[in-house]
């Protein structure tokens, strides 16, 4: 069937902000230096190889010239894809080194600017990671090394900017890691690999070194931002930076809080998360853990529960519907509480103390190792 063909393809790999704004910049710098138009750019690649990148030329006059790439993100689902990444490179008043030539790099519309230390950007400095950084500075020196008796003794400005960025960045994590005004240029090795794993730990290690760097020893993890708005009405008063999404890497998100010197974690959870945690799975998706509500029945068995109860817990289709046929006062919802905090405190291999929190689908607090008046 259709339907099932395009399940199964390979899924597609995209271009990273860094990569974008590198072919860009290259391609301004090719524009100014020539003169003639730039339709198609290669850029190299930090791991190795080179990308053809398509490429719109904005302006052309004899100080500046503008270029722009729209950000392709293959199948991955990330909010940049679509954006027009534009760099500008401008011939600045001044004269350089008469041996050579200056380059700079800054951001500018749409590129945030770093608010909170923990990140590898200084406090204050633009949002261009230092691979992007370099990405753009390499393959702007390839162009006007090619071109040298043009450029010596010429100051060279690049200016990075992303028209949408400030209203993309609200769909980000960004306002929470304090980059603030706009989207990073972000990528380590210039190509997006759809889904990936090491893209999301990348994003849950950098929210914990945050969080650590803001002088704050204990922090909060949740699933999912409907998981977070609950954990975030339940205590008032923490700084933003605590909260961290982990996804459904449990297992990685404890080790890198271990790893990071965090002492104290509180899980957020609501039943089908927690109940997997509780079962001892370090990835909490669908396809790396299954909620077995036969283990589920044999718990509600060892606390004593009535045998309708145990047979609906086993014979339910959801999660939700456990909620929805349990009442709130449940013990189930307590063993699963405690044998979460146990198995978080286990995969964190005993170095973080661990509370957990397990509130139904309508946000209320059904079990907590905290003491909550539910």
């Amino acid at each position: 069937m259709k339907n099932d063909e395009v399940s199964d393809r390979p899924l597609r790999k995209g271009y990273t902000t860094g990569a974008c704004a590198a072919a860009a910049a290259k391609s301004a710098a090719l524009v100014l230096v020539t003169g003639v138009p730039v339709y198609r750019i290669e850029i190299d690649l930090p791991a190795g190889g080179s990308v053809v990148l398509p490429v719109k030329t904005l302006r052309c006059d004899d100080l500046t010239a503008s270029c722009s790439v729209v950000k392709d993100a293959g199948d991955d689902p990330d909010v940049t894809h679509g954006a027009e990444i534009m760099a500008r490179v401008r011939k600045a008043p001044g004269e350089a080194d008469q041996k050579g030539y200056e380059l700079t790099i800054a951001g500018g519309e749409g590129v945030g600017r770093v608010t909170k230390p923990g990140l590898p950007i200084a406090v204050g400095e633009w949002a261009i990671n230092p691979v992007p950084r370099s990405m753009i500075a390499n393959e702007v020196t390839q162009v006007l090394r090619h071109f040298s008796k043009k450029c010596q003794g010429v100051r060279f400005e690049v200016t990075i900017e992303v028209p949408e960025g400030k209203n993309l960045a609200e769909k980000t994590l960004n306002p929470r890691l304090g980059i603030l005004g706009g989207i990073s240029i972000l990528g380590t090795t210039g190509i997006v690999e759809p889904l990936s794993h090491k893209a999301w730990e990348e994003t849950i290690a950098a929210q914990i070194q945050v969080a650590v760097a803001c002088g704050n020893q204990a922090v909060v993890l949740t699933p999912g931002r409907s998981s977070e708005k609950a954990a975030e009405a339940l205590l008032p008063g923490l700084p933003s930076e605590v909260f961290v999404q982990m996804g459904d890497f449990v297992g990685a998100s404890l080790r890198l809080c271990s790893d990071q010197g965090v002492s104290e974690v509180t899980v957020v959870a609501m039943p089908g998360k927690m109940s997997k945690i509780a079962m001892g799975y370090e990835d909490t998706h669908y396809k790396a853990s299954e909620l077995r509500f036969d283990v589920l029945g044999s718990w509600a068995v060892g606390l004593g529960m009535d045998e309708g109860s145990v047979q609906r817990v086993i014979h339910a289709n959801t999660s939700r519907e456990i909620w929805e046929i349990l009442p709130e006062d449940s013990p189930l919802y307590n063993e699963i509480c405690r044998r979460a905090r146990e198995s978080c405190e286990s995969l964190s291999s005993g170095k973080v103390r661990v509370k957990t929190v397990l509130i139904g689908y309508d946000g209320k607090v059904l079990a907590d190792t905290m003491g909550f008046e539910i």
